[in-house]
C-alpha cells in the first residue's frame, strides 16, 4: 500500500504542471522553516506547489507520517489491555522523525545538499514501521536481519 502511495504521489508531483518559483510556497525553498499551520492537508498544499520534487516529496512525506503518526495514537488508545506496545511504537515514531529532523535541519546549514533526499528516506523508513503496526506486523520490525527496516541507519553528515 504504501509502495502504491509513493507511487501516486510520484506520478502527480511529475505530472503536475511546472510551477513558477513566484507561485511557491516560501516553505518551499525554506524546507526547515517552520510554518505556523503544520496540519497534514497545510503540508499537502505546500507540497503541491513545490517545483523541486525532492522538496514536494518531503512535504508529502510530513504530511503522511503526521496521518500515519495520527492513526497510531488513536489505535493504540483503543487498546488498553493486553499489554499492546503501540504507544511505544507511536513515541517511537515521534522521536525518530524529530531526531532526523533535528539532524537534517543542522546538515542544510552547513550546505549538505543531499540532506532532503536523506530525510525523505528516514521519513520512508519511519512510515513503514508505523504502517507494519498498525497492519499488526510488529514481530517484522527490527529482528535479525531486517537492516533495510532499521531507522537508526541514517545517512546525515
Amino acid at each position: 500500500m504504501r509502495t502504491l502511495c509513493r507511487s501516486c504521489l510520484l506520478v502527480l508531483i511529475l505530472l503536475h504542471p511546472v510551477v513558477t518559483v513566484g507561485n511557491e510556497h516560501p516553505a518551499c525553498t525554506r524546507p526547515f522553516a517552520s510554518l505556523p499551520d503544520a496540519s497534514a492537508e497545510a503540508l499537502r498544499e505546500v507540497a503541491s506547489s513545490c517545483s523541486d520534487s525532492s522538496t514536494a516529496m518531503l512535504f508529502y512525506n510530513r504530511a503522511y507520517h503526521a496521518t500515519t503518526i495520527e492513526h497510531l495514537r488513536r489505535f493504540s488508545q483503543l487498546e488498553t489491555r493486553g499489554g499492546s506496545e503501540d504507544g511505544v511504537r507511536y513515541q517511537q515514531g515521534r522521536i525518530f522523525i524529530a531526531l532526523a529532523e533535528e539532524l537534517a535541519r543542522f546538515s542544510w546549514r552547513v550546505g549538505d545538499q543531499g540532506v532532503i533526499d536523506a530525510l525523505n528516506t528516514a521519513y520512508d523508513r519511519s512510515i513503514e514501521t508505523l504502517e507494519y503496526t498498525i497492519k499488526g506486523y510488529n514481530l517484522l520490525i527490527g529482528g535479525p536481519g531486517d537492516e533495510d527496516l532499521d531507522p537508526v541507519r541514517l545517512q546525515f553528515r
